[in-house]
């Protein structure tokens, strides 16, 4: 395993492992347990420990919190808006006006490809969001 540019040994990796494993709350019996045997919410933290433990510049993230439970999405939300407050660069990409709400400063509406609206700061509230996304605007 590497975790940003430098290759870590089997220690290393395993403390890397284990730290992630408890930044982000994962519920498991152990480390070598099979993912599929997590439910939905830890899988989807596994997923983002194992990107966030390559240290990336950018994390992109496509319907981040679907599928889980309310704790769990609560959790994500912490996560996403710490490591974007330490200078990650965080792209969502999400029909969820929830998380759009959570962890969006600026959103960019898509329809047929192309970019229909762009809102921005205290502009980004429910209202606006639905209707922008449904074409509903007045």
């Amino acid at each position: 395993m590497r975790s940003g540019r430098r290759p870590l040994d089997a220690r290393q990796e395993d403390a890397l492992v284990d730290g992630w494993v408890e930044r982000v709350g994962i519920r498991t019996a152990g480390r070598d347990a099979p993912i599929t045997t997590l439910s939905g919410g830890n899988q989807q933290k596994v997923v983002m420990a194992r990107c966030l433990a390559l240290e990336p510049e950018v994390l992109v993230l496509c319907e981040p919190t679907a599928g889980v439970d309310i704790a769990t999405r609560l959790q994500l939300y912490d996560l996403i808006k710490q490591q974007a407050a330490q200078g990650l660069g965080v792209i969502v990409s999400s029909s969820d006006v929830g998380d759009l709400l959570a962890l969006c400063t600026r959103v960019l509406v898509l329809r047929d490809g192309r970019v229909v609206r762009e809102i921005a700061g205290d502009a980004i509230t429910e209202p606006t969001l639905v209707h922008a996304m449904e074409g509903t605007e007045t």
